[in-house]
């Protein structure tokens, strides 16, 4: 019985453990639940550990979900032409997903490891930057459209 109630506790723990995020930072979490976990601390993708990051300009929100070898950045834009000023200047970007799922997919040539800026169709005021050692195969992954 001991041992049970112990595991239960942990549980309960593990679960409920973490801070509340932002207003900002919650539409994030609300908009790519299957990225972002319900708290910061807590585990999101790939079991990323997920905190708020420092905004950049234009930026209402980040939140920053990493690891040793891959990380994910979330970030809300003011408006879409705030979003559309912070992608990459001069770079193609290659189309992933298809239907209503469209995102806008650019390398960062400069990066190391890898990086790709991901720009959702469906919410043009956000941005998605993946980066690490295997960052081009782990885009197609990335549970944008869920």
């Amino acid at each position: 019985l001991a041992l049970l109630l112990a595991g239960m506790l942990i549980a309960w723990w593990i679960t409920n453990r973490g801070e509340q995020w932002s207003a900002s930072e919650t539409q994030i979490a609300q908009t790519y639940p299957a990225i972002v976990s319900d708290k910061a601390g807590q585990r999101g993708w790939q079991s990323l550990t997920c905190e708020p990051a420092a905004t950049d300009a234009g930026q209402e929100g980040k939140i920053r979900c990493a690891g040793p070898d891959l990380g994910v950045s979330v970030s809300k834009y003011a408006s879409a032409q705030e979003r559309s000023a912070a992608l990459p200047p001069g770079l193609y970007a290659v189309v992933v997903g298809s239907g209503e799922c469209m995102i806008d997919s650019y390398a960062l040539p400069e990066a190391d490891p890898p990086a790709f800026a991901m720009a959702p169709r469906d919410h043009p005021d956000y941005l998605v930057v993946l980066n690490g050692t295997d960052a081009e195969a782990m885009r197609l992954k990335l549970p944008l459209c869920e």
